[in-house]
């Protein structure tokens, strides 16, 4: 039904797309920014992202406050 067929348009506009975001202690250790720049447009652009947040330190964890005073 016609009903049916708008929401699903809809969705499929809204549907930007997902990134998968690894989180370990070298995340933003870029000077030049770019890839905390390319977070925030993706954010802009609605687009989904997962986060995994790495837990054994040898791999680079680090607390997820460390991350987020990048941000």
């Amino acid at each position: 039904d016609a009903d049916n067929d708008a929401d699903n348009d809809t969705n499929e506009d809204t549907n930007n797309g997902v990134m998968l975001l690894y989180l370990n202690k070298n995340l933003f250790n870029d000077a030049t920014g770019k890839l905390k720049n390319f977070v925030v447009s993706l954010l802009d652009e609605n687009v989904k992202i997962i986060m995994i947040h790495e837990q054994d330190v040898e791999k680079g964890h680090c607390s997820f406050e460390e991350i987020i005073v990048y941000i």
